[in-house]
């Protein structure tokens, strides 16, 4: 006669296989935390070096702009002339001026600042959001490079510096046709800097490299508004053309 099995044997074998089961458990969801942890600190770890690497960006951009201002402000410097020196000036742009006038096309286009030796291109040369000078318009802005060849041959130690800036209504959509808008920008900075670029092109042109050398171009956006004139104003999408005397170099004039 064969003997009945012990159920209290199977049990404990069931209850034995259980605890193993948990056991088991146990141990993996302490792993489980573990390699969690270590990636929590592995992603906090690369979250760092992001910021760090952003920082670091940032401050090299900070350190440009300061140069930047440190360069223009050695510009303004400059800007002291002799009572001799400034005569001359003016007669060079008032000859421009003169022949600017007659066309009647000009004086929508283009504002003489003979006190501050400076010629202001409007933002109607320019079509709409784009850096290209309109057609009608390059003739005119092609005479400046003859008072600019004149000046710059005629002045030691001189510079033309063309500089363009805008309002401060911010760019919603980023520009990506060449093509169609003569550059390719996202912010007024880089818009700024294409139509200073664009209009020493068509200004130096016919200038021998020796002299367009000394023509250069710079983008400051909304940051040098117009006096008296709210920042979104449309008078201040501009590009100003300005002559720039070596004090010390003229002083003998």
């Amino acid at each position: 006669m064969k003997e009945k099995p012990n159920e209290w044997i199977s049990i404990a074998d069931l209850m034995s296989g259980v605890v193993a089961v948990v056991m088991l458990l146990f141990i993996i969801s302490i792993l489980q935390g573990k390699m969690s942890e270590g990636k929590s600190k592995l992603e906090i770890k690369n979250l760092n070096k992001d910021h760090q690497e952003e920082l670091f960006e940032l401050n090299r951009k900070l350190e440009s702009y300061t140069e930047n201002s440190n360069k223009y402000q050695n510009i303004e410097d400059k800007l002291i002339f002799s009572d001799k020196q400034k005569r001359e000036l003016k007669n060079v742009l008032n000859d421009l001026k003169l022949i600017l006038s007659t066309d009647p096309r000009s004086e929508s286009l283009v504002i003489f600042n003979l006190e501050e030796s400076k010629i202001t291109l409007k933002d109607n040369i320019f079509s709409r959001g784009s850096a290209c000078i309109k057609n009608f318009a390059k003739d005119p802005i092609s005479l400046i490079g003859n008072t600019v060849e004149k000046f710059l041959t005629n002045f030691e130690g001189a510079s033309v510096y063309i500089e363009g800036h805008t309002d401060n209504i911010p760019v919603s959509t980023p520009v990506i046709d060449f093509k169609k808008y003569c550059t390719v920008y996202d912010d007024n900075y880089i818009l700024s800097a294409a139509r200073a670029r664009e209009a020493r092109n068509v200004i130096i042109s016919d200038l021998d490299s020796s002299l367009s050398v000394h023509v250069a171009v710079a983008g400051f956006g909304a940051s040098h508004p117009i006096d008296g004139i709210p920042l979104s104003d449309a008078k201040n999408r501009r590009v100003e053309v300005r002559f720039i005397l070596d004090a010390k170099l003229m002083s003998t004039l």
